[in-house]
C-alpha cells in the first residue's frame, strides 16, 4: 500500500447532486444539500488501492468529546475488510496514538448500502475505550512450536535523515529518501551544519552539494519527486 496524499473530490454542480440524491436515496432536499455540504468539507485522502473521507463532525455523536468519522473504500469498489490496512491508515492520517473503533450497530440504525468502512476515531490524542487489551502485543512470527498462525508483519520503514542519507553515498538515495530530504529541507536553511547533501546533476553529470550550491540541489530534488524518478543521477 502506497503512502496517501490529500486530494479533492470531482462533485458535480450541486443541484445536480441534491436531484440525483433525491432520486436515487429518497433523501429530502435539505438532507441532500447538508450532504453536498458535508463532502466538500471533508479531507480526502487517495492512494494506490483507497480513497478515504476524514470528516470533523460525524452524523451523530453524544461520546462528549470530539470525534472524526473516518470512511475507507476502495478505488476499484471491491470488498474492504484487512485490519492492519485499516490501522496503517489511521495511524497514517490521523496519528499512531489516536484511537479508533468500528460499530457494530443495532439493526434499527444499520447502514450497509455499500462497499464502504467507517472507523470512528477520537480527535484527542491519547484518549482510548475503556475496554479491551490494555497493553501492546504484536508478534510477526508464532513462536517455534506453536500452533498459531500468523501471517507476517511487514517491517517498518526504516527512519530515513539526511545524515543517513550521507553515510550511505548519494548512489544510494532513493525516491522515498529524496522525498524525505525535500521534506527536512522544506522551509531550513541550507545548508545546516552537519546536514551537507550531495546529489548528481542530471543534466551535467556532476555532483553538486548542498554547501556551495543549495538553490541547484532543491531543483534536483523537486525534479525527481514530481516525476517519481529514482537515483542520485541518470541511469541511462
Amino acid at each position: 500500500m502506497t503512502p496517501f496524499y490529500e486530494t479533492k473530490l470531482d462533485l458535480p454542480k450541486v443541484k445536480d447532486f441534491i436531484a440525483d440524491a433525491m432520486k436515487q436515496y429518497g433523501l429530502t432536499r435539505a438532507q441532500a444539500k447538508e450532504q453536498y455540504n458535508q463532502l466538500k468539507a471533508d479531507k480526502i485522502f487517495v492512494n494506490d488501492t483507497y480513497q478515504v473521507n476524514i470528516s470533523t463532525q460525524p452524523p451523530w455523536n453524544e461520546m462528549g468529546t470530539p470525534m472524526l468519522h473516518i470512511s475507507i473504500k476502495r478505488l476499484d469498489k471491491g470488498h474492504a475488510k484487512d485490519w492492519r490496512d485499516f490501522q496503517q491508515i489511521k495511524n497514517e492520517l490521523v496519528g499512531p496514538e489516536y484511537e479508533a473503533f468500528e460499530l457494530y450497530p443495532l439493526e434499527s440504525r444499520l447502514v450497509d448500502a455499500a462497499n464502504q468502512f467507517h472507523l470512528w476515531c477520537f480527535a484527542t490524542e491519547g484518549i482510548s475505550l475503556p475496554i479491551g487489551f490494555p497493553a501492546r502485543a504484536v508478534e510477526g512470527v508464532p513462536p517455534e512450536g506453536s500452533n498459531v498462525v500468523q501471517r507476517p508483519i511487514e517491517e517498518e520503514p526504516e527512519e530515513v535523515t539526511v545524515d543517513k542519507i550521507l553515510e550511505e553515498g548519494p548512489q544510494e538515495i532513493t525516491i522515498d529518501q529524496i522525498m524525505e530530504v525535500a521534506a527536512a529541507m522544506d522551509g531550513a536553511e541550507v545548508p545546516q551544519e552537519g546536514r551537507i547533501i550531495e546529489l548528481q546533476d542530471p543534466e551535467t553529470g556532476e555532483y553538486v552539494s548542498s554547501e556551495t550550491d543549495p538553490d541547484r540541489v532543491r531543483e534536483i530534488i523537486q525534479k525527481y519527486v514530481d516525476s517519481e524518478q529514482v537515483g542520485a543521477g541518470n541511469d541511462d
